[in-house]
């Protein structure tokens, strides 16, 4: 799903009618939700299973959430292009999956069925 929403926003990024660059924004919303909703049910997955580093992983989510916020406000105001604040969302995505959760891959599939 948020590779599903990445790519939505990707259809509106190079948009330059103030109605697409509205729904780009419109979506950034939704992408941002549907991340915050994922990164809670992640970390509380790997606190409730004593994950070793769910600090790490944790201060990495508030990170992307907060630079994705700013992203967001500098857009609306003029100061940043739909193209630069979707290639963050996407790339900061990706980047974390790759590095963070690649890491912690080991660790979470251990946990048994059920937890």
């Amino acid at each position: 799903q948020l590779i599903a929403s990445c790519n939505r926003l990707a259809d509106f990024s190079a948009a330059q009618s103030p109605e697409a660059i509205r729904h780009f924004h419109h979506l950034l919303i939704d992408l941002m939700k549907l991340v915050d909703q994922h990164f809670v049910e992640e970390e509380r997955f790997l606190l409730n299973n004593n994950c070793p580093s769910f600090l790490l992983h944790r201060t990495q989510h508030d990170e992307y959430r907060e630079k994705l916020a700013v992203m967001q406000q500098a857009g609306i105001a003029g100061k940043l292009l739909a193209k630069e604040i979707y290639q963050f969302a996407r790339d900061g995505l990706i980047l974390h999956m790759q590095e963070r959760d690649v890491l912690d891959k080991e660790f979470m599939t251990s946990i048994p069925s059920g937890c």
